[in-house]
């Protein structure tokens, strides 16, 4: 007795394409070895905003920057200890 297990992609394979995009934004994330540095690069140099941040111990480890349309997310690998 065979049962019809589709998955959730051969599901959507089988929907008809749409005209109404389903994606707004694909945001890349950069893990980075200095993070001020890399701010200085993106806000200083090419005009993007800080317009999300976490700041654990008032320092900051991830944030979301924006310019126009455009957004990246920048985050700075953890190192044992800071």
């Amino acid at each position: 007795m065979a049962t019809d297990t589709k998955t959730l992609f051969d599901v959507a394979m089988e929907l008809p394409p749409s005209d109404t995009p389903n994606v707004r934004q694909a945001v890349p994330f950069f893990n980075v070895k200095d993070i001020e540095a890399s701010l200085r690069f993106y806000v200083d140099g090419l005009g993007f905003t800080i317009t999300r941040r976490w700041e654990p111990e008032g320092r900051i480890r991830w944030c979301w920057l924006e310019r126009d349309q455009v957004a990246v997310m920048l985050q700075e690998y953890w190192k044992d200890g800071s």
